[in-house]
């Protein structure tokens, strides 16, 4: 009898001890946002404008790395649990922004305050996340508001609102993540275009 309730003790240490394996937690999984295109800027010239791109504002939500998710209802909004962007949207957008505006424009860009003449844009994120239509169809959303002020003025030159949104062709997050840099690089683009009236080209 003892023999038995012995060998049952030791099958039950080893049951529990598989199910403490098989219940290990998924790795956090980082994504990177590429908003602008592979290549060298071009060189700049020693007199061309500054352009001076400040870090985004954002809600408490869309200024946090988790990826965001929004439901079909179009209010409710929520974080995926494991899966991060590499660095904080605000900062990402910056320079990703930069980046573009430097192979769009002959400016030199700034992210840190150092000039006291040319232009300042100032992001905010309107909407960053996955969005769910509620018939299986799923979309990148990317909403972005940008004033464009001169560097020693307090009246913008320019104010722009801009939504994209890009069609989901499969349901996982590599996808998201791929349709996010398109929709974020067509903002980026059109407000680079946007930009060069004011640079006086």
């Amino acid at each position: 009898m003892k023999e038995g309730r012995a060998l049952a003790l030791v099958f039950i240490v080893m049951a529990l001890a598989g199910c403490g394996t098989l219940s290990a937690p998924p790795r956090d999984q980082f994504h990177r946002l590429v908003p602008a295109a592979a290549g060298a800027p071009p060189a700049e010239a020693a007199d061309a404008p500054w352009v001076f791109v400040a870090p985004f504002g954002a809600s408490g939500l869309h200024g946090q790395r988790a990826l965001v998710y929004a439901h079909a209802d179009g209010t409710s909004l929520e974080q995926y649990g494991y899966h991060y962007w590499i660095d904080s949207p605000r900062v990402m957008l910056q320079q990703g922004l930069a980046a573009t505006l430097r192979e769009s424009l002959p400016a030199r860009v700034l992210t840190e305050p150092g000039a006291d003449e040319g232009l300042v844009v100032r992001g905010r994120v309107d909407r960053f996340e996955r969005v769910d239509h509620g018939d299986g169809a799923g979309a990148a959303v990317v909403g972005l508001q940008f004033d464009v002020y001169p560097a020693r003025g307090a009246v913008p030159l320019l104010t722009r609102s801009y939504e994209r949104e890009q069609p989901l062709a499969n349901d996982n997050l590599a996808d998201y993540v791929d349709a996010t840099s398109r929709a974020t690089r067509e903002i980026f683009t059109a407000l680079a275009q946007e930009l060069k009236p004011l640079l006086g080209q």
